[in-house]
């Protein structure tokens, strides 16, 4: 099927996601995602009922037979975290040429590729919450339904989506994220001892605001062991004002980073020109950045 100027017609979104999704079942990447869910979840759950362990609620009486669902939470938005990483493995910034010769353009491209890693991350939390639901019992299903549960899948959702952004612009994403908070800390750190109390505060509240990162992936929250029955205590509603911030913000980020990138050209040639040191004959045969290589 080709349009009106002989090129071949884009494919549906749908079926181009569709085969991003395939893509990252072919190429395995889920596997360390589902290993990591697991195993965090396997240890949350097994970790209280070691001999030895004892876990208390704040009151110091009742035994935290619930713990597993505030344990399994952390190792999760790590997995994410990692995920969005994975799914560009290989794929890094400066080596996705092949991109500009297929019918979607780059940043199509790249949003669908994200897309498709947060179907396979939310499938996978959602059924790690089901999982703790049936190990923790009736206490620990007190305290993960409703709220909590939704935590789960909106913070690992977040934190996927934050380092998606780095993913599409920088090499080691993880490492780009590490590098920000130690210079976030020191800043902060720098500021207060300055004697600029009130920008130190501005940027502290980034993180630890009302609207700030900690209560979007659910620091707002705490558990109460009153009367021997622990409850999820914390307002909810400033949660979700700091998560929907938070989630549309990150959102907003993929959105740029997956902007197109100019490339530099060479006079007269219409490849970038970081592939003029190949010989012509092993260049691709293009209609234009967007089109379908030739026949």
């Amino acid at each position: 099927m080709r349009g009106a100027h002989g090129r071949a017609a884009p494919p549906p979104l749908a079926r181009v996601f569709a085969a991003q999704f395939v893509l990252l079942a072919a190429t395995r990447r889920w596997v360390p995602l589902a290993a990591a869910l697991a195993l965090g979840g396997l240890l949350a759950a097994v970790l209280p009922a070691l001999p030895g362990v004892r876990f208390r609620w704040d009151d110091g009486v009742h035994p935290a037979r619930g713990m597993a669902v505030l344990l399994a939470y952390p190792p999760v938005l790590l997995a994410s975290m990692l995920w969005g990483s994975l799914v560009w493995r290989g794929e890094r910034p400066r080596s996705r040429d092949a991109h500009r010769v297929l019918p979607v353009d780059q940043g199509t491209h790249e949003l669908l590729r994200v897309a498709a890693g947060a179907a396979w991350l939310l499938p996978g939390v959602a059924a790690l919450v089901l999982f703790l639901a049936a190990a923790s019992g009736a206490e620990g299903r007190g305290l993960l339904l409703p709220w909590l549960a939704i935590v789960y899948l909106t913070g690992s959702l977040t934190g996927y989506l934050l380092t998606s952004a780095l993913a599409l612009r920088v090499r080691r994403p993880l490492a780009w994220l590490a590098l920000g908070l130690a210079v976030w800390a020191a800043a902060v750190a720098a500021l207060q001892r300055g004697g600029f109390a009130r920008a130190s505060a501005l940027l502290a509240g980034v993180f630890q605001g009302r609207a700030g990162l900690w209560a979007a992936l659910g620091g707002g929250f705490d558990v109460t062991g009153a009367g021997g029955t622990p409850r999820l205590a914390g307002d909810p509603g400033r949660w979700a004002l700091a998560m929907l911030l938070w989630l549309a913000s990150s959102l907003l980020l993929v959105a740029a980073a997956a902007t197109p990138r100019r490339e530099r050209r060479a006079p007269g040639s219409t490849h970038p020109r970081r592939w003029r040191a190949l010989p012509d004959q092993a260049l691709p045969p293009l209609r234009g950045r967007r089109g379908p290589p030739s026949p």
